[in-house]
């Protein structure tokens, strides 16, 4: 749990991660928001005070009906989450560790960017590979039938297939690909006759298999 302690006071305090300042932000907010050109050691930190935000919990909220948490969807005044922030910074560790909390990872921002498009436009490209393979494999298999609206449909192949192209997509364990392979293959199967995916979204038949 988070404490401090309040020297006017010197009573032992528990800080509420999800309040906000005047830019809108979150303590996790301002965590995940690193300058470049900073030591190792500085994302070291960042992970650590990551690693204490997301354990602390609260009381029971009822809106939620849950205990409270650190908010993973809360947005700052352009309308980042954490993850558009740790994903912009570099800091490849605690992406991983917001991805396992449940961070979402198809919210746009005020630019209309995910996360993934934050780390590509900054050039981490390990970041890049890592989110554009958790939002393929974020869907599951029955949601794939479901992707028949062109918004949809369309966004879900579009970060498969530049995952899929990622030079380093091979890297991937083999049940992860195998687990794409067979929800494009599900996703190819469930387009009417009249739509093929080569006409409609400009993809070869390789485009569905890994």
């Amino acid at each position: 749990m988070l404490v401090m302690l309040d020297k006017a006071t010197s009573h032992i305090t528990v800080p509420v991660p999800n309040k906000r300042n005047a830019r809108n932000e979150t303590a996790l907010h301002l965590v995940c928001k690193l300058s470049l050109n900073v030591p190792p050691s500085a994302q070291d930190r960042r992970l650590a005070c990551a690693h204490l935000i997301l354990q602390w919990k609260g009381g029971f909220s009822a809106v939620s009906g849950n205990i409270e948490q650190a908010d993973l969807k809360a947005l700052d005044m352009h309308g980042n989450i954490v993850l558009h922030l740790s994903a912009g910074s570099g800091l490849d560790r605690v992406v991983e560790l917001l991805v396992s909390h449940g961070a979402p990872l198809f919210l746009e921002n005020s630019e209309r960017l995910t996360p993934c498009d934050v780390a590509m436009r900054a050039n981490f490209h390990d970041i890049t590979l890592f989110l554009e393979s958790r939002m393929v494999f974020a869907i599951t298999m029955k949601q794939c039938t479901k992707l028949m609206k062109n918004k949809e449909l369309n966004r879900f192949i579009h970060y498969y297939t530049r995952f899929k192209t990622h030079e380093n997509s091979c890297l991937l364990e083999e049940p992860l690909l195998t687990s794409a392979r067979r929800k494009m293959e599900l996703l190819a199967a469930s387009l009417p006759a009249t739509r093929s995916p080569v006409d409609n979204h400009g993809l070869s038949d390789c485009a569905w298999t890994i």
